[in-house]
């Protein structure tokens, strides 16, 4: 029976974590130099169109442009993370509700420690997929390069997509 919070639940947790991090990070970054052009664009045309905001300091109008930044900041990488979580959320209700009708045509109750359960063994079978999915394709002669293009990501549904396996598993060839 796993525990609680096995260790591969902790690493994929972090793996989250980090990877929140790095998309909020690039979605600020590019809000902010989006709205850091839109304030100086907007401070432009003020300038030369109004005369009242023309004598205004420099003072002011780097504060209008600053708080654009800011603005295009905050909200950029707010977007940018919560599209990230809805994704999140949807492939992880996906996966439970996977979970739950495995578990259901065993005639098993699906708690949470059953859907944890279930998880690691469909990850574990993946990977052994994977596995013996970039075997085949080394007796076939690719290289190690072209094995990791067919592969990267979750393997099994790449080497699918371009016609190396079957969608049972079986067999490895090219579809022509």
């Amino acid at each position: 029976m796993p525990s609680s919070a096995s260790l591969a639940e902790k690493q994929r947790r972090e793996a989250h974590q980090q990877r929140a991090y790095e998309i909020q990070l690039a979605g600020g970054l590019r809000g902010a130099a989006r709205w850091t052009v839109y304030g100086a664009i907007a401070c432009t045309a003020g300038h030369y169109s109004w005369p009242l905001f023309r004598r205004q300091t420099l003072g002011l109008k780097a504060f209008l442009t600053t708080s654009a930044t800011i603005f295009g900041l905050v909200v950029g990488a707010d977007d940018h993370l919560l599209k990230y979580e809805h994704g999140l959320r949807e492939a992880e209700n996906e996966i439970r509700r996977q979970a739950r009708a495995s578990l259901a045509l065993q005639g098993r109750i699906a708690t949470e420690s059953e859907i944890r359960g279930w998880r690691e063994k469909n990850e574990r079978r993946k990977a052994e997929e994977k596995n013996i999915v970039e075997e085949k394709l080394r007796l076939e002669g690719l290289s190690n390069t072209e094995i990791d293009a067919v592969t990267g990501g979750d393997g099994l549904g790449e080497a699918m997509d371009v016609g190396l396996v079957h969608s049972d598993g079986r067999g490895v060839g090219r579809r022509g």
